[in-house]
């Protein structure tokens, strides 16, 4: 952004990082039960040496073959996102896989803060090219680390719980229940948001805050402090509404927490607002994965999963397009206001089509329901 002046240059940048993972997601899985710990650790050594060439971008003329550089990276992170999961039975023995996956999951979250404090430490000390340094020292030390892992074994993982191999040797299974579409649209637009949120805080740290570029790191850890409050829970939730109804409403309060930041001219305020969507977010996600479980029977639970996955990775991919496209006509906030309330109109439409009649009954068996009727 210093370099371009242009919030839809960003955008194109964000859309060659994010590509690749649509691209991974076809064949991610079959990938995955290929590679080694030492070969994750080739490629975070990649990861490292294509950061450390994007400090020398300078000028608006370098964005292109930096574009190429950002779109190998997304490359290289889709297959190590789609690999780590599908490592850890083959370097954890079964009776720690449990606590294996629940530190995996909260050490991600974790990171969420982390991760953006020390990027703002370092640019407040000092440049945005010390901070991709340090990120490419960050992989260095990951690839040593995995480089000294050793996998149990070497045959092929083991299908997933829940799949069901086909005569042809493929793998079937869908939900088909209304209310997986609502959950669906939810996550998509819950992503959509989140990315065109991440967009607009560049521009907003420069415009709006007039503030320095460790402003960012801050706005972005208050996001990963409220993951790590959240969620709600959950059980209380999907005990008194139903989940497509629970997910619409996390949905449409990230709109108006969306439309909100978009008009403070205040860092502080951001920040308190930012909290508040890490914590709506990380609910969000939890209740559409708890209940997608619910809903699923096991033999589709695989399948079922991956559209999900879907749904969050194209909802990423379109907010970025449209930001790309749109802040040609209209400044950013504008853009991203229209993204959060488009995407709230489209899962409510889809919440009264596909899931009205159960949403009444189930508000109608709430305690109190009966007296609220009659007045």
């Amino acid at each position: 952004y210093r370099v371009s002046d242009d919030i839809s240059v960003v955008g194109a940048f964000m859309l060659a990082r994010l590509t690749p993972r649509a691209v991974v997601l076809g064949f991610g899985e079959s990938l995955a039960t290929r590679l080694s710990p030492r070969s994750l650790a080739a490629i975070d050594l990649l990861r490292a040496a294509l950061i450390v060439t994007l400090t020398f971008v300078s000028t608006r003329s370098d964005l292109v073959w930096a574009a190429a550089v950002v779109l190998a990276l997304g490359f290289a992170s889709a297959v190590v996102d789609s690999a780590r999961a599908a490592m850890l039975p083959r370097v954890v023995s079964p009776l720690r896989l449990g606590a294996a996956n629940a530190l995996n999951a909260r050490m991600e979250r974790v990171s969420f803060v982390v991760s953006p404090l020390l990027a703002a430490g370092v640019l407040w000390l000092w440049t945005v090219d010390v901070a991709l340094l340090v990120h490419a020292g960050a992989l260095t030390l990951s690839a040593l680390m995995l480089g000294t892992a050793s996998a149990r074994r070497s045959e092929d993982a083991p299908l997933r719980d829940g799949a069901t191999v086909s005569e042809s040797g493929t793998t079937v299974g869908r939900g088909t229940r209304p209310e997986l579409t609502v959950l669906a649209a939810g996550l998509f637009t819950g992503a959509a948001i989140a990315i065109s949120l991440k967009i607009s805080l560049i521009a907003l740290v420069d415009d709006a805050f007039d503030r320095s570029d460790a402003s960012l790191g801050l706005l972005l850890a208050a996001v990963g402090f409220g993951t790590i409050a959240g969620p709600v829970p959950i059980p209380r939730i999907l005990g008194r509404f139903p989940a497509s109804l629970a997910v619409a409403g996390c949905v449409w309060a990230l709109a108006i927490l969306l439309a909100l930041i978009a008009r403070t001219d205040s860092l502080l305020i951001a920040a308190l607002l930012l909290v508040v969507v890490g914590y709506i977010s990380i609910t969000n996600d939890v209740l559409a994965a708890t209940a997608t479980r619910r809903l699923t029977p096991e033999f589709q639970l695989v399948a079922t999963t991956r559209m999900m996955v879907a749904a969050v990775v194209v909802g990423q991919i379109v907010a970025t397009l449209a930001l790309v496209v749109l802040t040609r006509f209209w400044e950013v906030t504008t853009v991203t206001m229209m993204i959060g309330v488009v995407g709230a109109l489209v899962v409510s439409v889809l919440l009264v089509a596909r899931d009205g009649k159960a949403i009444v009954e189930g508000l109608s068996a709430l305690p109190g329901a009966g007296k609220l009727a009659k007045r």
